[in-house]
């Protein structure tokens, strides 16, 4: 399997995905926060509809029959960014990520990342 950390790190990012809508993250964004719930609600799922998108596209659709390695390692990094940015809302009121099983898909998707990207700088 080409890049087994970064696949999991992807499936982990995805799930907490899931989890956000689970635990009703669009409430700490600014903007979907002041929208009636079923709206902002909507809003916050439809919006990751072309972020999806043009993130499995640009990384599974653009090398024929390859996974993108520039991509792939781009979204790896951002996967650990987006850890440091949950860590650094950890203590906002608001924050609905505050159960293990939310750092699980978090944390898990930023490690799996950072051993991708080590994976591919020590190649």
């Amino acid at each position: 399997m080409d890049r087994p950390f970064f696949l999991l790190a992807l499936c982990l990012l995805l799930a907490h995905q899931l989890d956000a809508v689970r635990l009703k993250e669009w409430r700490i964004f600014w903007g979907l926060d002041r929208m009636p719930e079923p709206l902002a609600e909507k809003g916050f799922v439809a919006v990751h509809v072309p972020i999806c998108l043009v993130m499995l596209w640009a990384t599974f659709f653009t090398v024929p029959g390859a996974i993108n390695h520039a991509v792939a390692t781009a979204l790896s990094a951002v996967f650990l960014l987006h850890l440091a940015v949950h860590v650094f809302w950890l203590r906002d009121p608001r924050n609905p990520f505050t159960g293990a099983f939310s750092w699980v898909l978090i944390g898990g998707a930023g490690a799996a990342g950072a051993v991708d990207l080590l994976l591919r700088l020590t190649a």
